[in-house]
């Protein structure tokens, strides 16, 4: 088992019970926090993809939104498979996201990321309870683990 990543991003927030349900039969929830992301955080998740052309208006289209982040103890390969089952039902459900600069860039909105690596799932664990630590902006917390 491996402690890993989730963060139901903003735009399936409303939908966040029904997700974090699916989640909890795939591993054990180990904290989860309601929280306006920070910047910071979102360049963690997706900092592989500075550089690209969408990639300052996937981060701008997120930060300091709702969004729920959760640490699991669970299998990758489970949630990886439980991810693409949730985002299969809710991606349906949400509005496309239009070219919004002047090069013509967007890119496809997705309601749930997921760590998808051990690697990954480290780096992005360790950052998250270092930034629950000192978040000033959090909405709500239910933890297991103090801070």
């Amino acid at each position: 088992m491996t402690e890993l990543l989730t963060m139901i991003k903003p735009w399936a927030f409303k939908h966040r019970t029904d997700i974090l349900y699916a989640l909890n039969r795939a591993g054990k929830m180990i904290h989860t926090a309601e929280i306006f992301i920070p910047d910071s955080l979102l360049h963690c998740l997706y900092g592989r993809f500075k550089g690209q052309p969408f990639y300052d208006l996937l981060i701008s289209d997120m930060m300091n939104r709702e969004g729920v982040i959760s640490i699991y103890d669970g299998n990758i390969e489970k949630f990886m498979e439980l991810k693409e089952g949730i985002r299969e039902k809710l991606d349906s459900l949400l509005p496309a996201i239009p070219y919004a600069n002047a090069n013509n860039v967007g890119y496809k909105r997705n309601s749930l990321h997921t760590s998808d690596s051990v690697e990954a799932a480290e780096r992005e664990v360790g950052f998250t309870k270092e930034l629950l630590k000192n978040i000033t902006r959090l909405v709500r917390t239910n933890s297991t683990w103090q801070m």
